[in-house]
Formats: structure tokens, sequence, C-alpha cells
């Protein structure tokens, strides 16, 4: 019998999901130029916009660890868009925070505060929403906290030691061991 849409769309989906699991298993292998090229190609095989922002996110994560910010920050703004546009706060904030560490790196660290800040103030209530919210606020606190301090302002130091505290206090309760680490490093 001839191949339905219904079978092509089956096949599509099969792929996409090999192809995210061949880049979450690359990831975890610290093959990070690997798992980006999965993403970008499970990336070509959707177009549910929840699942692009996610697979932009990826990407632009693997890309940053390879040290490719041109490459990091276009799928990190993808993702930022695509949840914003889903009204998706927790997704946004993390795609925000990638975004600071690129502008960091290309010494625009007014630039990062002012993207931290921003997505500070979306995120700022959400620890009470559960684990997501949670690990957003904790991200964007930690990072909040780093740039802060990073920016060599006095004036800043209490508002930076109170972001890394927030970080470090809902890190440990969620066991979200990247944020603890950052905090207590820029502490």
């Amino acid at each position: 019998s001839e191949p339905t849409a219904a079978d092509a769309n089956a096949v599509r989906e099969r792929a996409r999901r090999a192809l995210v699991r061949a880049g979450d298993h690359a990831a975890a292998l610290a093959a990070g130029a690997s798992a980006q090229r999965y993403y970008e190609q499970a990336l070509q095989l959707t177009n549910d916009d929840l699942d692009r922002a996610v697979l932009h996110e990826r990407a632009g994560d693997m890309a940053y660890l390879q040290l490719s910010q041109q490459e990091a920050r276009h799928h990190l703004d993808e993702a930022a868009e695509l949840y914003r546009q889903r009204s998706d706060v927790n997704g946004g904030a993390r795609a925000a925070a990638q975004l600071a560490r690129i502008d960091r790196s290309d010494g625009l660290i007014d630039s990062a505060i002012q993207r931290l800040e921003e997505a500070f103030a979306l995120v700022e209530h959400r620890a009470a929403d559960g684990p997501d919210g949670a690990r957003a606020l904790a991200t964007v606190a930690a990072e909040s906290g780093r740039m802060l301090s990073l920016k060599g302002d006095e004036r800043l130091d209490a508002t930076a030691l109170a972001r890394l505290d927030l970080a470090l206090r809902l890190a440990e309760r969620y066991s979200i061991h990247e944020v603890i680490a950052e905090a207590l490093t820029t502490k």
C-alpha cells in the first residue's frame, strides 16, 4: 500500500525524536559540536513552536560551549522569541541568562545586566510555581549576581549578594547543581 501523509508524519516524528536523543547523548559525552548538529537537524523536522524553542535553546547552549558566540546568539535569540510568543516565562528566562553570558563574553556587561534585570522582574515570584519556576529564578538570580559583581560598582554589591543567596537557597532546595557551582564560584 502507498504511504499516507500520516505515515510520513509518524516517520518524521520518530526521526526528530532520534535526533534529539542523539543530541542529548552527544551533549552528555561533551561532544558539543555533534550535539549542536543533531539539534539543528531536529529543528528541520518540527513545526511545533515549543519544540523549536527548546531545540534552539539546546543548540545555542552547545554553540556557546564551542565558543561559537554568533551561532549561540542566533539560536538563543530564536529560542527567546519563541518562548516570548508562547508566554513561556521560564524558558525565556533561561534563554536570557545564556544570552547574558554571551553579552559578558563580548564585553557587554551593561547589556547583560539589563537583560538579566528584565528577566529577573519576570521570574522573581516564580519559585512558588514548582521546580521549573524555581530553576528559572535560580538561574537568573545566579547569573544576575555574577554580572552585578563583575560590574565592580560597590553600590550593587548588596544586590549581587542577595541574588546569589537566593540562587543558592533555590538551587540547594531543588538540587540544581550547576547553579550551586556558579553561585559559589561568584560568591
